[in-house]
């Protein structure tokens, strides 16, 4: 983990706004059973995946819609940065302040076949992108939308506890987040 940090990742705009997403997101998905927590999770975590894209300015002219891409800047706002923190570190100083455990040995090895997600999140991105980008206008810039979508996305994983063990959830989300920075978005 890094000690240097972005103002979002600790803005208090981000954390507001994360609250909001987590309404729009199970607005989004409810039906008459209620939200599959699985599929609230991947959406906004792709959701934080997208706007990881946006953060790293890449140009997707040309490139077909649900290719697979590979950028090294991704790479180090995810994972690598020296100079703030990462996406997945707030990601797990989220996690862990709903009071999840991030500890190496709580993550699964794999996510069971009940728990995979029932809408396509890189759908769910794509039908909410509109929304989301008014509902994040007022955020300065792609990287404090991606601390805020990482934000949800603990909430979510937090929320859902008593339907969904939080540490297959958190699996769940990290996976999902690849999915979204590392996938052109769909249109």
């Amino acid at each position: 983990m890094t000690t240097a940090t972005h103002p979002g990742a600790t803005s208090p705009s981000a954390q507001a706004s994360a609250s909001q997403i987590v309404g729009l997101l199970v607005a989004t998905l409810k039906n008459e059973k209620g939200v599959h927590a699985e599929s609230a999770i991947a959406a906004a975590a792709v959701l934080t995946g997208e706007y990881v894209q946006q953060a790293a300015n890449l140009d997707f002219a040309g490139i077909e819609p649900g290719s697979m891409i590979l950028s090294d800047k991704v790479n180090e706002l995810l994972f690598e940065s020296d100079q703030q923190m990462t996406i997945s570190d707030y990601f797990f100083n989220a996690l862990f302040s709903q009071g999840i455990e991030v500890g190496k040995e709580t993550w699964p090895e794999n996510i069971p076949e009940e728990n995979q997600v029932m809408f396509d999140p890189l759908q769910v991105a794509a039908r909410l992108r509109g929304e989301m980008n008014k509902l994040l206008s007022d955020l300065p810039d792609a990287l404090e939308r991606a601390y805020a979508c990482a934000q949800a996305t603990a909430l979510l994983v937090a929320q859902a506890r008593r339907v969904l063990d939080p540490n297959i959830g958190k699996a769940l989300a990290l996976e999902a987040m690849l999915k979204g920075a590392k996938t052109v978005p769909l249109g």
